[in-house]
């Protein structure tokens, strides 16, 4: 019968003591962690991120049909784009209102993407024009699609694959959207045997957490740290990096409770303001004694 003791790596090195009755003594365990760090990244994002700057030279249209096939539902569904020249957004025949932001161009979609095919489409007045654009759906089960453009789009010609091209795209979300977004990469995954969590400090409302399409975990802001563990999630994260979005308050002042030494007001700004990856050490304690 065995069971485990866990040490946070808190410290560079951490020590610990426990009574051997076989031995009729005490057993010291040390664990140093001195240059042993796991490595990873944390990145800031904007929009469109994943999408490819796109164009038809001998047209004025862009498109591509998205099949979607769910018996969950789609919560929200935000379209995002940035053109060279304006741009006339249309899905499923049905033309878009769309909200013109310091960087992009944004709108809201939930209702005019449905089971089935759902054609999207780019009209400019000119041929040539430059786009990058996403779609991401949220789906009532928590999964996230990105619809985006690449190199399956086509102009009228549907045989004739667009040109991709290179672009500078927003480096951060408009304010408006009160949402940051990171990405997360550990490099060493088969170095790394022991539990290893993030321990994350950050402001605004809520954190998704997304792997792929999956939305692996969420935490609501309640002034402490988050420690999110990962290990978990080694075989996704060697596919696909972690993606972080924070949703920041409203107006600062909803009616959610929190310590009175919180400043609202830092929540309408989401971000993260500290994160660290460490890793956990174990010592297995059997009944007869100490097995390290």
């Amino acid at each position: 019968m065995n069971d485990s003791i866990y040490l946070t790596d808190t410290l560079n090195q951490q020590t610990i003591q426990i009574f051997d009755n076989q031995k009729g003594q005490f057993v010291t365990s040390r664990f140093d962690s001195s240059g042993q760090k796991p490595s990873f990244s944390c990145q800031a994002r904007g929009p469109m991120a994943e999408a490819d700057f796109i164009c038809t030279p001998d047209d004025s249209l862009i498109q591509k049909t998205f099949k979607y096939q769910s018996l969950s539902g789609i919560k929200s569904a935000v379209l995002r784009y940035k053109a060279d020249k304006p741009v006339t957004c249309f899905i499923n025949g049905e033309q878009i209102k769309t909200e013109n932001l310091d960087s992009y161009v944004k709108a809201d979609v939930a209702t005019c993407c449905s089971n089935g095919n759902n054609l999207v489409q780019f009209i400019s007045s000119t041929k040539n024009n430059i786009v990058v654009a996403e779609i991401e759906i949220i789906q009532k089960n928590g999964t996230r699609l990105l619809w985006k453009t690449d190199n399956t789009w086509t102009g009228s010609d549907q045989s004739v694959p667009v040109k991709v091209l290179s672009g500078i795209k927003p480096v951060k979300y408009d304010r408006k959207e009160r949402l940051v977004e990171y990405e997360i990469k550990v490099s060493d995954w088969d170095q790394i045997k022991e539990e290893s969590r993030l321990y994350i400090d950050f402001v605004g409302d809520v954190a998704s957490v997304f792997i792929g399409d999956l939305q692996v975990n969420d935490y609501y802001f309640n002034g402490d740290k988050w420690i999110l563990g990962v290990s978990r999630y080694k075989e996704l994260l060697r596919k696909d990096p972690m993606i972080i979005k924070i949703k920041g308050f409203e107006t600062g002042e909803e009616n959610i409770y929190l310590e009175r030494n919180i400043d609202r007001s830092k929540c309408v700004n989401p971000q993260i303001t500290d994160i660290k990856l460490k890793r956990d050490y174990t010592s297995s304690i059997s009944i007869f004694g100490l097995n390290k």
